[in-house]
């Protein structure tokens, strides 16, 4: 039994589980476990009451002592099979952290795509010709450490007879499967399906496509502020293309941003040569095969050759659904990430957790860990929620946003330093004397110049936020 390894303390009266903690400080061949460690995890497998008698006195009714002879055994080796449906950056995550704790198990990975492993974030330097295809890998796993499926799309989970079925016929026995389908772009009603010059961008082709039709177009109308619309707004302005920007909203990322940011935000896609109109979104598309134009609810007739949907993700939860798994507005999942089926798994944009969704990296990077870790069987690791955090990216500009930042209460503290004609705005949110959340803002000069250290700085904020010194961001 190794150092921090999950094992199973038995005895005549039941079982408990645990992590082992090897150590020389209590007598050779004694086993110690807080008694009420555990009670809520795993069902209360954890809890060491499980493995003691629950006998009393008949007349004290106190409780016989918990002192009892144990075994100590180390989780069980055998080789299962698991079934990883989905090839984004959730699976690579759990398949990095889960195969090097469990090499005897078999992992399968199935992607429908013909790429796996890529960082969708991106996807709108493609589309700017900012970078290549290749520079767009989340980085390799070992390759005999799985098996790739890639164009497999899963069709069903049969949790009766526990196979996962592809739709081109494959079918394979799991003993676990984890659910990592990710989203795809919510379908406004507006949009017309099949329609040339129409797109929403949540894959390589649509990237692709979107950069092939970007160098023949002239105007392009863009929905949705979100960190997508401005995005894609941003990288096709750098093509050369005119773009107007539609959000329903009063303020771009609503949430996110508070009104002074959201101002130099504007100001900046301005300069940009972006026609930014908030409160207003897309009535009705004009155009017979092809898109020529929209009709918006304000009664404006905006000319264009194409048109860039970016109003929101929907959780790709169809196959938990027709399993029978609990699902909302995603794959509910508890602190395990487990679904409704002990047996099922569901990490990434695709989980539900309390009611939230997460689609960060920093998110599904958590949940991946957990996932793997409690399937090892470290049954103590619990998934509490992720911070919220977002990058946007632009030409000439960077936001960092994390935490509670756009709109805190009264019982927050506050320090700014922010100068609009610099293109500088950094601003701090306290409680308690404990840091909650952040925005960091810097264009032009400024940006490039902090280019090379953005990702420290918010590294340096998200520690902050999880309890570490503030004198790292100082």
């Amino acid at each position: 039994i190794e150092h921090g390894a999950p094992v199973t303390i038995r005895s005549s009266a039941g079982s408990a589980c645990a992590e082992a903690r090897v150590t020389d400080g209590i007598k050779e061949g004694a086993v110690f476990l807080p008694m009420h460690v555990g009670r809520r995890l795993a069902g209360g497998t954890g809890c060491a009451n499980n493995a003691t008698e629950s006998r009393v006195d008949p007349v004290s009714k106190e409780p016989d002592f918990k002192f009892v002879p144990v075994a100590v055994e180390a989780e069980d080796p055998a080789a299962r099979t698991v079934a990883v449906i989905g090839a984004g950056t959730a699976a690579r995550a759990f398949v990095e952290r889960y195969a090097g704790q469990r090499p005897q198990d078999a992992i399968h990975v199935f992607g429908d795509e013909r790429e796996a492993f890529y960082l969708r974030p991106l996807l709108p330097n493609i589309v700017a010709d900012r970078c290549e295809w290749t520079d767009l890998a989340a980085g390799s796993v070992q390759a005999d450490r799985f098996t790739l499926h890639l164009g497999e799309r899963v069709d069903e989970i049969d949790r009766e007879n526990r196979r996962v079925r592809t739709r081109s016929g494959k079918s394979l026995a799991y003993d676990y499967v984890v659910i990592a389908t990710g989203s795809r772009s919510a379908e406004p009603k507006w949009k017309p399906p099949g329609m040339e010059g129409v797109f929403g961008v949540r894959s390589r082709i649509d990237a692709e496509q979107l950069r092939s039709a970007a160098g023949r177009s002239k105007r392009a109308v863009i929905v949705g502020g979100g960190l997508l619309g401005l995005e894609m707004a941003d990288a096709l302005a750098k093509r050369g293309v005119r773009c107007t920007l539609l959000h329903r909203s009063s303020m771009l990322m609503r949430g996110a941003l508070d009104g002074p940011a959201e101002r130099m935000l504007r100001s900046h896609l301005a300069g940009l040569g972006i026609d930014v109109r908030l409160n207003d979104t897309v009535l009705n598309v004009h155009g017979r095969e092809r898109v020529e134009g929209v009709r918006t609810t304000t009664g404006t007739y905006l000319e264009c050759d194409l048109l860039v949907c970016a109003v929101g993700v929907e959780s790709n939860s169809g196959l938990a659904l027709d399993a029978g798994l609990d699902v909302r507005r995603g794959i509910v999942v508890n602190s395990s990430l487990r679904t409704s089926d002990d047996r099922i798994y569901a990490i990434g944009e695709a989980a539900e957790f309390r009611g939230r969704m997460y689609g960060t990296a920093p998110a599904v990077q958590e949940q991946a860990i957990v996932a793997a870790d409690h399937l090892a069987g470290h049954l103590y690791r619990e998934y509490a929620g992720s911070v919220p955090y977002n990058v946007l990216k632009l030409e000439r500009l960077q936001i960092a946003v994390i935490g509670e930042s756009a709109d805190p209460d009264t019982s927050t503290e506050i320090a700014l330093d922010a100068d609009e004609k610099a293109g500088r705005y950094r601003k701090l949110v306290f409680r308690n004397n404990r840091l909650v959340g952040a925005i960091l803002f810097v264009t032009g000069a400024a940006c490039m110049a902090t280019k090379r250290n953005a990702l420290g700085i918010l590294l340096g904020i998200e520690l902050v936020l999880n309890g570490a010194n503030i004198n790292f961001i100082a």
